[in-house]
Protein backbone atom coordinates (compact mmCIF):
# COMPACT_ATOMS: atom_id res chain seq x y z
CA UNK A 1 0.00 0.00 0.00
CA UNK A 2 1.24 3.60 -0.82
CA UNK A 3 1.29 6.36 1.70
CA UNK A 4 -1.67 8.27 -0.47
CA UNK A 5 -3.94 4.59 -0.28
CA UNK A 6 -3.13 5.20 3.63
CA UNK A 7 -4.03 8.58 3.93
CA UNK A 8 -7.44 8.16 2.06
CA UNK A 9 -8.27 5.36 4.13
CA UNK A 10 -7.54 7.35 7.05
CA UNK A 11 -9.59 10.30 5.86
CA UNK A 12 -12.59 7.30 5.97
CA UNK A 13 -11.93 6.85 9.77
CA UNK A 14 -11.75 10.96 10.73
CA UNK A 15 -12.15 13.25 7.28
CA UNK A 16 -9.65 15.99 6.66
CA UNK A 17 -11.83 18.50 6.34
CA UNK A 18 -12.92 18.32 9.81
CA UNK A 19 -9.45 19.60 11.43
CA UNK A 20 -9.44 23.23 12.24
CA UNK A 21 -7.93 25.87 10.34
CA UNK A 22 -5.16 26.41 12.38
CA UNK A 23 -4.27 23.05 12.52
CA UNK A 24 -1.90 21.15 10.32
CA UNK A 25 -3.05 17.53 9.59
CA UNK A 26 -2.34 14.84 6.77
CA UNK A 27 0.55 14.27 5.40
CA UNK A 28 3.47 16.04 6.84
CA UNK A 29 6.91 13.81 6.37
CA UNK A 30 7.41 11.51 3.09
CA UNK A 31 6.41 10.70 -0.10
CA UNK A 32 2.79 10.07 -1.48
CA UNK A 33 4.51 7.48 -3.82
CA UNK A 34 6.36 5.53 -0.77
CA UNK A 35 5.29 2.42 0.35
CA UNK A 36 4.10 2.27 3.63
CA UNK A 37 5.26 -0.54 5.52
CA UNK A 38 4.68 -1.65 8.87
CA UNK A 39 2.99 1.47 11.15
CA UNK A 40 3.56 3.03 14.46
CA UNK A 41 1.21 5.16 16.12
CA UNK A 42 1.99 7.16 18.73
CA UNK A 43 0.57 10.59 20.48
CA UNK A 44 3.50 12.51 19.41
CA UNK A 45 7.36 12.75 17.41
CA UNK A 46 10.02 12.07 19.67
CA UNK A 47 13.33 10.52 19.88
CA UNK A 48 12.37 7.89 21.98
CA UNK A 49 9.52 7.07 19.37
CA UNK A 50 11.52 7.31 16.51
CA UNK A 51 14.06 5.01 17.98
CA UNK A 52 11.25 2.51 19.00
CA UNK A 53 9.85 3.14 15.38
CA UNK A 54 13.42 2.18 14.18
CA UNK A 55 13.77 -1.29 16.24
CA UNK A 56 10.46 -2.38 15.13
CA UNK A 57 11.38 -1.58 11.66
CA UNK A 58 8.09 1.07 11.21
CA UNK A 59 8.53 2.80 8.36
CA UNK A 60 5.40 5.29 8.84
CA UNK A 61 4.15 7.70 12.43
CA UNK A 62 0.90 8.24 12.62
CA UNK A 63 0.71 10.92 15.69
CA UNK A 64 -2.12 12.79 16.88
CA UNK A 65 -0.03 15.96 17.62
CA UNK A 66 1.81 17.38 14.58
CA UNK A 67 5.42 17.70 14.65
CA UNK A 68 5.27 20.63 12.05
CA UNK A 69 3.23 23.45 13.57
CA UNK A 70 4.26 26.65 12.59
CA UNK A 71 6.49 26.87 9.05
CA UNK A 72 10.09 25.62 9.15
CA UNK A 73 12.36 28.67 8.19
CA UNK A 74 15.41 25.69 7.57
CA UNK A 75 16.44 22.26 8.23
CA UNK A 76 19.11 23.27 10.55
CA UNK A 77 19.84 20.85 13.01
CA UNK A 78 20.00 22.97 15.88
CA UNK A 79 16.09 22.97 17.35
CA UNK A 80 14.01 20.04 18.15
CA UNK A 81 12.18 20.36 15.88
CA UNK A 82 14.25 20.27 12.59
CA UNK A 83 16.82 17.60 14.04
CA UNK A 84 13.28 15.22 14.46
CA UNK A 85 12.21 16.09 10.81
CA UNK A 86 15.62 15.97 9.27
CA UNK A 87 16.07 11.96 11.43
CA UNK A 88 13.06 11.13 9.61
CA UNK A 89 13.97 12.24 6.00
CA UNK A 90 17.69 10.71 6.27
CA UNK A 91 15.90 7.66 7.68
CA UNK A 92 13.17 7.94 4.69
CA UNK A 93 10.40 7.73 7.46
CA UNK A 94 6.69 9.44 6.95
CA UNK A 95 4.43 10.89 8.96
CA UNK A 96 0.99 11.35 9.17
CA UNK A 97 -0.85 13.44 11.78
CA UNK A 98 -4.11 13.25 12.91
CA UNK A 99 -5.28 15.66 15.15
CA UNK A 100 -8.73 18.01 14.92
CA UNK A 101 -10.33 15.66 12.87
CA UNK A 102 -9.45 12.73 15.39
CA UNK A 103 -11.02 15.03 18.41
CA UNK A 104 -14.12 15.69 16.54
CA UNK A 105 -15.65 12.06 16.05
CA UNK A 106 -17.16 9.99 18.43
CA UNK A 107 -15.01 7.00 18.48
CA UNK A 108 -11.76 9.26 18.89
CA UNK A 109 -9.98 10.66 22.22
CA UNK A 110 -13.10 11.36 24.16
CA UNK A 111 -15.11 7.91 23.17
CA UNK A 112 -12.29 6.18 24.41
CA UNK A 113 -12.31 7.76 27.88
CA UNK A 114 -16.10 7.56 27.58
CA UNK A 115 -15.58 3.93 27.46
CA UNK A 116 -13.02 3.44 30.11
CA UNK A 117 -15.31 5.21 32.63
CA UNK A 118 -18.40 3.09 30.55
CA UNK A 119 -20.36 6.29 29.96
CA UNK A 120 -22.68 5.81 26.94
CA UNK A 121 -22.18 8.91 24.86
CA UNK A 122 -25.73 10.85 23.87
CA UNK A 123 -24.18 13.59 21.82
CA UNK A 124 -21.88 16.37 21.46
CA UNK A 125 -21.34 19.43 23.81
CA UNK A 126 -21.02 21.50 20.21
CA UNK A 127 -21.91 19.83 17.01
CA UNK A 128 -19.29 20.64 14.08
CA UNK A 129 -21.42 18.75 11.32
CA UNK A 130 -25.03 17.57 11.36
CA UNK A 131 -26.75 14.86 8.53
CA UNK A 132 -29.67 15.65 6.02
CA UNK A 133 -32.12 14.79 9.02
CA UNK A 134 -30.29 17.34 11.72
CA UNK A 135 -28.25 14.72 13.79
CA UNK A 136 -24.73 15.39 15.05
CA UNK A 137 -22.39 13.83 13.02
CA UNK A 138 -19.26 15.25 14.33
CA UNK A 139 -18.11 17.93 17.07
CA UNK A 140 -16.41 18.84 20.00
CA UNK A 141 -16.59 17.36 23.21
CA UNK A 142 -18.74 14.26 23.94
CA UNK A 143 -21.72 14.36 26.27
CA UNK A 144 -22.94 11.77 28.73
CA UNK A 145 -24.49 10.02 31.54
CA UNK A 146 -22.04 7.74 34.37
CA UNK A 147 -24.01 4.60 36.10
CA UNK A 148 -25.06 6.98 39.04
CA UNK A 149 -24.33 10.36 40.94
CA UNK A 150 -20.69 10.80 41.95
CA UNK A 151 -19.15 13.10 43.72
CA UNK A 152 -16.69 15.07 42.21
CA UNK A 153 -13.96 13.75 44.14
CA UNK A 154 -14.29 10.54 43.73
CA UNK A 155 -14.95 10.54 39.78
CA UNK A 156 -11.58 12.12 39.53
CA UNK A 157 -10.06 9.27 40.90
CA UNK A 158 -12.03 6.78 39.20
CA UNK A 159 -10.69 9.38 36.01
CA UNK A 160 -7.23 8.84 37.19
CA UNK A 161 -7.45 5.24 37.74
CA UNK A 162 -9.45 4.32 34.26
CA UNK A 163 -6.73 6.48 32.32
CA UNK A 164 -3.48 5.19 34.39
CA UNK A 165 -3.30 9.37 35.41
CA UNK A 166 -1.13 10.43 38.55
CA UNK A 167 -2.10 13.60 37.90
CA UNK A 168 -5.80 13.65 38.16
CA UNK A 169 -7.33 16.94 39.69
CA UNK A 170 -10.35 18.54 40.10
CA UNK A 171 -12.07 21.92 40.26
CA UNK A 172 -14.93 22.73 42.39
CA UNK A 173 -16.18 21.04 46.25
CA UNK A 174 -15.20 17.35 46.29
CA UNK A 175 -18.70 16.30 47.30
CA UNK A 176 -20.66 17.57 44.83
CA UNK A 177 -22.56 15.09 43.29
CA UNK A 178 -22.90 14.76 39.13
CA UNK A 179 -23.65 12.09 37.00
CA UNK A 180 -24.35 14.04 33.64
CA UNK A 181 -20.74 15.14 32.31
CA UNK A 182 -18.87 16.47 29.27
CA UNK A 183 -15.61 14.72 27.91
CA UNK A 184 -13.08 17.09 26.10
CA UNK A 185 -9.64 15.13 26.00
CA UNK A 186 -6.42 17.51 25.91
CA UNK A 187 -6.81 21.00 26.22
CA UNK A 188 -10.11 22.13 27.46
CA UNK A 189 -10.52 26.07 27.09
CA UNK A 190 -12.67 25.48 24.42
CA UNK A 191 -15.05 23.08 25.82
CA UNK A 192 -15.31 26.12 28.65
CA UNK A 193 -15.41 28.65 26.17
CA UNK A 194 -18.59 27.30 24.40
CA UNK A 195 -19.89 25.60 27.93
CA UNK A 196 -23.91 26.51 27.80
CA UNK A 197 -25.71 26.05 31.30
CA UNK A 198 -27.63 22.88 31.45
CA UNK A 199 -25.56 21.00 28.99
CA UNK A 200 -24.14 18.72 31.76
CA UNK A 201 -23.02 18.83 35.49
CA UNK A 202 -19.34 18.18 34.95
CA UNK A 203 -16.35 18.74 32.26
CA UNK A 204 -14.22 16.18 32.19
CA UNK A 205 -10.64 17.54 30.23
CA UNK A 206 -6.77 16.84 30.25
CA UNK A 207 -6.05 20.53 31.38
CA UNK A 208 -7.12 24.09 31.86
CA UNK A 209 -4.85 27.28 32.41
CA UNK A 210 -4.73 28.43 36.01
CA UNK A 211 -7.10 31.31 34.70
CA UNK A 212 -9.44 28.67 33.37
CA UNK A 213 -9.48 27.31 36.15
CA UNK A 214 -10.45 30.08 37.93
CA UNK A 215 -13.01 30.77 35.44
CA UNK A 216 -14.45 27.56 35.96
CA UNK A 217 -14.79 27.47 39.44
CA UNK A 218 -16.41 31.28 39.45
CA UNK A 219 -19.05 30.17 36.79
CA UNK A 220 -19.87 26.84 39.11
CA UNK A 221 -18.70 24.66 36.28
CA UNK A 222 -16.77 21.05 37.82
CA UNK A 223 -13.90 19.90 36.46
CA UNK A 224 -11.68 17.04 36.53
CA UNK A 225 -8.40 17.64 34.94
CA UNK A 226 -6.56 14.40 33.68
CA UNK A 227 -3.32 15.62 32.32
CA UNK A 228 -3.13 16.49 28.67
CA UNK A 229 -0.67 13.52 27.90
CA UNK A 230 -2.84 10.83 29.79
CA UNK A 231 -6.36 11.81 28.16
CA UNK A 232 -4.98 11.46 24.95
CA UNK A 233 -2.12 9.19 24.43
CA UNK A 234 -4.60 6.32 25.58
CA UNK A 235 -6.59 7.06 22.22
CA UNK A 236 -3.97 5.66 19.83
CA UNK A 237 -4.63 1.76 20.58
CA UNK A 238 -8.34 3.24 19.32
CA UNK A 239 -7.11 4.42 16.32
CA UNK A 240 -5.29 1.10 15.77
CA UNK A 241 -8.08 -0.46 16.39
CA UNK A 242 -10.04 0.99 14.31
CA UNK A 243 -7.64 1.39 11.27
CA UNK A 244 -7.17 -2.24 11.42
CA UNK A 245 -11.08 -2.81 11.18
CA UNK A 246 -10.82 -0.32 7.67
CA UNK A 247 -8.24 -2.04 6.33
CA UNK A 248 -10.07 -5.67 6.93
CA UNK A 249 -12.97 -4.25 4.72
CA UNK A 250 -11.78 -1.85 2.66
CA UNK A 251 -8.16 -3.43 1.25
CA UNK A 252 -6.71 -6.47 0.33
CA UNK A 253 -3.37 -4.94 2.22
CA UNK A 254 -2.16 -6.30 5.54
CA UNK A 255 -0.05 -3.64 7.40
CA UNK A 256 1.42 -3.93 10.62
CA UNK A 257 -0.03 -1.83 12.99
CA UNK A 258 2.03 -1.08 16.42
CA UNK A 259 1.05 1.31 19.23
CA UNK A 260 4.10 2.92 20.93
CA UNK A 261 4.78 1.77 24.58
CA UNK A 262 8.05 3.83 24.86
CA UNK A 263 5.81 7.17 25.12
CA UNK A 264 6.38 8.92 28.66
CA UNK A 265 4.55 12.45 29.54
CA UNK A 266 7.07 15.09 29.40
CA UNK A 267 6.20 16.57 33.08
CA UNK A 268 7.17 14.16 36.18
CA UNK A 269 4.95 14.88 39.09
CA UNK A 270 6.45 15.06 42.66
CA UNK A 271 4.22 13.81 45.32
CA UNK A 272 5.01 13.71 49.09
CA UNK A 273 8.61 14.24 48.93
CA UNK A 274 9.55 12.13 46.21
CA UNK A 275 9.01 12.03 42.41
CA UNK A 276 6.00 9.40 40.70
CA UNK A 277 5.61 9.33 37.06
CA UNK A 278 2.64 11.27 35.68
Amino acid sequence: MKISELVDLLDGIAPWRLADEWDNVGLQVGSPDRPTGKLLLALEVSPAVLTEAKALGARTLITHHPLIFDPLENLRETTPIAALVAQMIREGMNLIVMHTNFDYIAEGPNGEIAGRLEIVPRGFLAEKEKDAKGKGLYGLGLVGDLAFDTPLGQLAESVGRALGSARASFVGPAGQRVKRVAICSGAGGEALRRWEPGVAQALITGELTHHQCVMARDRGIPVVLAGHFESEVVAMSRLATLLRKTLREKSTDRIEIHVSKDEAPPVTRVAAGREAAS
